[in-house]
């Protein structure tokens, strides 16, 4: 009879130590994650980008070594909302370093990797336009510039091949990304010999960064996927995005 009593006093005990080290942690930090990345959402829908950030990099912290692709994916999503607060040669330099660490991944999600590489390029054109608008040096621009045309450039290449190997009629998903893509490029490189006045007149770069699940504007509405698999720049994760 004693013994049953002690063990009964050190159950909650033993369930703690369960919750804290054992098999029960991994639940326990999924609820942690889910709760601030419902947070980031509600964040992102009034505009509160940098509390966005923020809540995108506690559920980070809170997910569990074995979900992997959703840290990834909430990596690009903290970005993505520096970027809207502001912060962009930050953000810049989150994308850069994700998009490394996915190239030297063989398991990557290659669709997440096309994500992060074609905001990754939206974001080094907005920074070379923002340094011409300033009236900053060449040699502080156009690296910028390059490595946009560069990221561009490797997208509507992968696409076109993607489109080759499939076999795909025109309006399918692979030419659709590549005539987005390769307007892009396009546009990276008016803007880089665009004279200064010219530029100075245009109110917003000429470049397609609505995300990926609609045409661009020379496309017709008819050739896009309505299964696409980009995410929208606003909520750019869902969440009921499962742990994986």
């Amino acid at each position: 009879m004693r013994f049953l009593i002690v063990l009964w006093i050190l159950l909650p005990f033993a369930m703690l130590a369960w919750q804290a080290a054992g098999p029960g942690r991994e639940p326990l930090l999924e609820d942690r994650a889910g709760l601030q990345m419902r947070r980031a959402t509600r964040y992102a829908d009034d505009g509160s980008w940098q509390q966005a950030a923020a809540a995108y990099q506690a559920a980070q912290q809170e997910l569990p070594a074995s979900a992997a692709v959703l840290r990834r994916r909430l990596r690009f999503a903290e970005a993505q909302s520096l970027a809207q607060a502001g912060q962009l040669d930050t953000s810049r330099q989150m994308l850069r370093d994700l998009l490394d660490e996915m190239e030297n991944d063989p398991a990557a999600d290659p669709n997440l990797q096309d994500q992060v590489r074609h905001e990754l390029a939206t974001a080094s054109y907005y920074g070379a336009w923002r340094m011409r608008l300033e009236g900053r040096a060449d040699d502080d621009w156009r690296p910028l510039a390059h490595h946009a045309r560069q990221q561009f450039r490797t997208l509507a290449v992968a696409a076109d091949q993607q489109a080759i190997s499939e076999n795909s009629v025109r309006g399918t998903d692979a030419h659709r990304l590549s005539a987005v893509y390769r307007r892009n490029l396009e546009a990276t490189i008016k803007m880089e010999y665009m004279h200064l006045m010219t530029l100075q007149e245009k109110t917003l770069p000429e470049i397609y960064a609505h995300g990926l699940d609609v045409p661009p504007p020379d496309t017709a509405p008819d050739q896009a996927s309505s299964d696409s698999s980009s995410e929208s720049v606003k909520v750019p994760i869902s969440t009921e995005t499962h742990i994986q």
